[in-house]
């Protein structure tokens, strides 16, 4: 995904870059998912575990991980995974892992990210995008809600095969 410049909301003066991650990122990102772990009971807050969840990713022609950089600065990201769904009898997107950094959250930049994300989504041919959001997490809920997004009446469930 070629990079996408953006004016914040508030029209202060600082564009923000849309991009797509690359190998070099991924350090970056494992901290910027360590602020998830913190907040999500279900993350281990473990960064090669994360780092490798990132190289996966990286890998698949059918994912995308979106970085929103200020002045070169990745100061947040999102994770998208192409699924088929039934439901829609088409493909759709997982979203996961979307996490601005704390000095930078309320400004508006997680709301450009978003936007972007459903542009690429848009361009994939996605006919909808899902995400998590823990229950407890009512920040994330009511930000999700400003952006159209609908809750479901379905929980998630997790089943660990490599459990011990």
């Amino acid at each position: 995904m070629p990079a996408l410049s953006c004016i914040r909301p508030n029209d202060l003066a600082q564009p923000l870059n849309i991009r797509s991650a690359q190998a070099g990122d991924l350090n970056r990102c494992s901290e910027l998912l360590g602020q998830l772990a913190a907040l999500e009971p279900v993350f281990l807050d473990d960064p090669a575990i994360r780092r490798k969840g990132l190289e996966a990713l990286l890998a698949q022609n059918d994912a995308v991980i979106l970085l929103a950089c200020l002045n070169q600065k990745i100061i947040g990201m999102l994770t998208c995974q192409i699924v088929i769904s039934t439901a829609k009898g088409g493909l759709a997107g997982l979203v996961e892992d979307v996490v601005i950094d704390q000095p930078y959250r309320g400004q508006g930049y997680g709301s450009i990210l978003l936007n972007a994300l459903q542009t690429w989504a848009e361009k994939k041919g996605l006919l909808r995008l899902c995400l998590l959001a823990a229950p407890d997490n009512i920040a994330a809920q009511h930000f999700y809600l400003k952006h159209h997004w609908q809750p479901g009446s379905m929980h998630a469930w997790y089943l660990g095969i490599d459990d011990e």
